[in-house]
């Protein structure tokens, strides 16, 4: 089962639990947790596509920054986060879709 994307007809973003095992049953690491709850802080400056998903612009050095982690561990956590069906990452390396996780 596919994990939803967040839409951007919500017009207030409820608080929203954070866990460390989601619908999947992949185990997240703290540090990949962090970085999903810092995504899913941004959502309220997001954006809307065409067909009303919210998505973030957040790029990697950013990232890194905010995270004060290396380059590998935070390819690591964005892979952990797409394997889990937590994010969609695009073609445009910054532009970053979230998914609610269950």
């Amino acid at each position: 089962m596919k994990n939803e994307y967040f839409l951007g007809s919500d017009h207030t973003l409820p608080y929203y639990p954070i866990l460390l095992r989601n619908r999947n049953d992949i185990r997240l690491p703290i540090r990949a947790t962090y970085l999903y709850g810092v995504m899913f802080d941004k959502l309220s400056n997001s954006q809307t596509d065409e067909k009303g998903r919210m998505y973030i612009i957040y790029d990697f050095a950013t990232m890194l920054e905010d995270m004060g982690t290396e380059e590998k561990e935070l390819k690591d956590y964005l892979h952990m986060l797409e394997c889990a069906d937590l994010i969609e990452r695009t073609a445009v390396p910054e532009m970053i879709y979230l998914k609610k996780s269950a």
